[in-house]
């Protein structure tokens, strides 16, 4: 019977060097700053997305005011009804507040925020499966 850490370390020993194969491991700073960089650039565009999911929502209920409302026979249901564009706006927003409050009282470790990013993106799109738009 062989010792798999054996058959382990022969396999380790047989991989091709760096100078061998020409490639050459990233130093951890780099990873970590591109880590980072990409963090940052996945939540500028999930605001983004909150932000685009807004206007329409604003539109539908500006219309609904002062298109509709006006001419509407009761006038209070037509004003009633262009809440509910900005309220699901309002859940969505707050829902992504929720999702960064929770977010902030897990570890810092890489595993813990692609974990948590990948929450996130998944609590997003159960509220996009939930909501009619």
């Amino acid at each position: 019977m062989t010792d798999p850490l054996a058959d382990l370390a022969r396999t380790w020993a047989e991989q091709p060097t760096e100078e061998e194969t020409g490639l050459m491991a990233a130093p951890s700073t780099t990873i970590a700053s591109e880590m980072l960089s990409a963090y940052k650039k996945d939540r500028r565009r999930l605001i983004w997305l909150s932000f685009q999911e807004g206007i329409p929502a604003i539109a539908v209920a500006a219309f609904i005011w002062f298109v509709i409302a006006p001419e509407a026979e009761l006038t209070w249901l037509a004003l009633l009804c262009g809440v509910v564009p900005l309220a699901v706006v309002g859940y969505g927003i707050g829902s992504s507040i929720a999702q960064e409050r929770r977010a902030s009282q897990w570890g810092n470790s890489t595993r813990d925020v692609i974990a948590r990013r990948l929450d996130q993106v998944e609590h997003r799109a159960a509220i996009y499966r939930n909501t009619l738009w």
